[in-house]
């Protein structure tokens, strides 16, 4: 999840952007775990998404099922030449977000109508079809853009694998929402940005310590209630990589 946060130079004291990128992750007991968090002044960048990807390996990260994410420029490439057995889901969310200011009201509320169908379609099939649909609405607005939103239907609909009670909790990155509500109160408090980039850190610590340790306490219901069937498709996903 990436959060745009307002950060005083102490130097110069001109305000700028910071972008703040949080991996979370849900293991197959429907616990959360924050895996890591980092900064960056600038765009973000293939070496920089292979500088974060690489990190969490050295963490301990070794075989994911699924990242869902933004459409970040050059994560997908990344995520496929670190991790070529896991799935990579591009948000729905963030999506229709997309839709709505690109979009007049009418095509809008066409749009917003297959959202709402895509997040409780039965089978691939379905799915599929829902999704042409929005292609089809996008494209009236700019060929291109349906054009290139065609070819990542795989990654939009990837959390269709799972079962459904697991895809609300994977369809987008709403899962690190509580870390995003949390920050914004605190640059609230603080009169609508951080001082310093070391009051960013200890704010982002303090804030990711509670959560962290609420979630310890109470798993997700609904994805502890289906972990076998995670295992399952866990150990079906990874089984060449045992044989190789």
């Amino acid at each position: 999840m990436l959060t745009g946060l307002k950060l005083k130079n102490p130097e110069t004291k001109a305000l700028h952007q910071i972008s703040l990128f949080i991996a979370l992750g849900i293991d197959l007991t429907g616990t959360k775990h924050i895996l890591g968090f980092w900064y960056l002044k600038g765009k973000e960048s293939k070496a920089f998404w292979l500088e974060i990807l690489q990190d969490l390996i050295n963490r301990g990260l070794k075989r994911p099922l699924l990242f869902v994410t933004d459409d970040f420029p050059g994560l997908t490439e990344v995520i496929k030449k670190l991790f070529p057995y896991a799935k990579h889901k591009l948000c729905l969310i963030h999506l229709q977000r997309n839709f709505k200011s690109k979009l007049n009201k009418k095509l809008y509320s066409q749009a917003k109508a297959m959202f709402l169908k895509l997040k409780i379609a039965i089978d691939k099939q379905e799915e599929e079809s829902i999704f042409d649909k929005l292609c089809e609405i996008a494209k009236e607005k700019n060929e291109d853009w349906g054009k290139q939103l065609f070819k990542k239907r795989d990654n939009y609909l990837a959390f269709l694998e799972y079962p459904q009670e697991v895809r609300k909790h994977i369809y987008s990155t709403n899962a690190v929402e509580s870390i995003n509500s949390g920050l914004e109160g605190m640059v609230t408090e603080l009169g609508g940005y951080f001082p310093s980039q070391r009051s960013l850190e200890v704010n982002v610590f303090i804030q990711i310590s509670n959560l962290q340790d609420r979630w310890w306490r109470k798993p997700m219901p609904t994805v502890r209630a289906v972990s076998y069937e995670l295992q399952q498709i866990f150990t079906s996903t990874y089984k060449m990589e045992a044989v190789l």
